[in-house]
């Protein structure tokens, strides 16, 4: 989405550090660094029992962590970048269940992870929500010179992190609530069963037919 002569990939910094890519932005730059941590949050995702779930749920996060700790040392004012930078994670699965938390697979709290990254001033981001980022980060450069406005800017891309930990716990309340309502329909199915062989005892069986409800499945947070 940026033209080509406004990021470069392979930045080396003068320690020789070297980072996946940094967005040009006037005279400053945007670190960009992909983390994918895989292992262990599959093994979480796989596992068939609570305990095997909890340890390698706890095992991704401290990757992550890591991961984390990793993207800010890329943050050299010294050399010209933006006092924050973008943890890219390219899967929305994984970045959906670092938002869910213990509505998601991993069934952990991410809540403190999510803290702690942007107390590194590093914003994990996805392959959608990398764009909102940008836009935001671009639409602040545009308005205002960089050189006074960087603290602005951050805590703009602050208050976004916070919108996406408002839409977490909105996407939670949402899940329970859909399964509160799934369960008061097979309660009321089952219910409604019973009625239906109520009826065909009082009329001696001479009804055409017998009515059909048909349970429904509780939503599965497993992206298709």
């Amino acid at each position: 989405m940026l033209p080509a002569s406004s990021f470069h990939m392979q930045h080396v910094f003068n320690d020789n550090d070297v980072v996946d890519a940094v967005i040009n932005v006037k005279d400053k730059i945007l670190p960009v660094d992909s983390k994918f941590s895989i292992d262990n949050y599959r093994r979480a995702v796989d596992a068939t029992n609570d305990e095997d779930k909890k340890y390698f749920a706890d095992e991704f996060k401290k990757d992550l962590k890591k991961r984390i700790e990793e993207t800010s040392k890329y943050i050299k004012e010294s050399e010209d970048t933006l006092p924050l930078a973008f943890m890219f994670i390219p899967s929305e699965a994984i970045y959906h269940d670092l938002l869910a938390g213990e509505q998601s697979q991993l069934k952990v709290n991410t809540q403190s992870l999510m803290e702690f990254a942007q107390s590194k001033k590093v914003f994990i981001v996805s392959p959608t929500s990398i764009i909102a980022y940008l836009h935001l980060v671009l639409s602040g450069i545009k308005a205002f010179r960089i050189e006074k406005e960087a603290e602005q800017i951050q805590k703009k891309v602050e208050e976004l992190g916070k919108h996406i930990f408002e839409y977490q716990d909105y996407m939670k309340k949402l899940g329970a609530s859909i399964s509160t309502t799934v369960n008061h329909y097979n309660n009321a199915t089952i219910k409604f069963k019973k009625i239906d062989k109520d009826v065909y005892k009082i009329t001696d069986g001479k009804i055409d037919g017998e009515i059909e409800l048909e349970k429904l499945e509780k939503p599965n947070s497993e992206e298709e």
